[in-house]
């Protein structure tokens, strides 16, 4: 018990009395070789533990040594890297200048992969050892382990196992509503020869004027009013027709 705590003791004086030091070239200016290190009394007696020189810059272009920056015990090290902050905007470079990851200070967010197609470049957020979901040029895709759940591909198809959408217009049944005006089939005929479309649809022009987008929802809702139009229109027919049977039975 004695020793231990003997041990502990001698461990932790080595610690306090561990002194920083600059080791650089004798002229005193620290940058002359490129080399520039601080680092503390070597710790030993730690079971298992071993401790790199803290925060070390070395370059040595002549008989080529590169460490640009690390700073060790758990950890950090910018080994042959291109990384900049500079007024709260983080870059990191390529060695042939551009940039491959930005975070801007007006909270732009860029992953550039250089204009390759490959599927190993691009944005991954990987669990299980599995990416769950990715965006590369080719797709942007969510999954779970077996299938795909959400894709787009280059082409722009989406595929989804089921799509929601939140309606911010009425719901169709207002058809059936005792007040609604059901527009005679005579007019909706004289509409349809004038206009080339259906009453309170989209015409094409309108489409090719909205850059050939529609609203899911919206076009949902305007079909629906005519089906549900249509059926008036069947059971006023149906009428007529159980009419015309029961004089022709008299």
């Amino acid at each position: 018990m004695k020793k231990i705590k003997l041990l502990i003791i001698a461990f932790t004086i080595s610690i306090v009395s561990a002194k920083a030091q600059w080791v650089g070239p004798t002229s005193g200016i620290l940058s002359t070789n490129n080399y520039v290190t601080i680092s503390g009394t070597v710790v030993t007696g730690l079971p298992g533990t071993t401790f790199p020189s803290l925060f070390k810059v070395q370059s040595l272009n002549g008989s080529v040594t590169t460490i640009p920056f690390a700073v060790d015990h758990n950890r950090v090290d910018l080994i042959n890297s291109n990384l900049f902050i500079n007024g709260g905007e983080f870059y990191v470079k390529r060695t042939s200048g551009n940039d491959a990851f930005k975070v801007q200070n007006s909270g732009a967010l860029t992953l550039n992969t250089n204009g390759t197609s490959s599927p190993l470049l691009g944005f991954f957020i990987n669990s299980n050892n599995r990416n769950f979901f990715t965006i590369t040029e080719s797709q942007i895709l969510f999954k779970d382990a077996t299938q795909d759940l959400f894709k787009v591909n280059a082409s722009g198809y989406l595929s989804a196992r089921k799509v929601i959408v939140t309606l911010q217009n009425p719901y169709a049944d207002y058809v059936f509503d005792k007040n609604y005006k059901l527009m005679p089939l005579s007019q909706v005929a004289k509409f349809i020869k004038k206009y080339h479309h259906l009453p309170n649809v989209p015409s094409l022009a309108e489409v090719e004027a909205n850059n050939k987008q529609i609203d899911i929802g919206e076009m949902q809702v305007k079909l629906l009013e005519k089906v549900e139009e249509l059926t008036l229109y069947i059971l006023q027919q149906q009428k007529e027709i159980d009419a015309l049977k029961a004089k022709l039975a008299e």
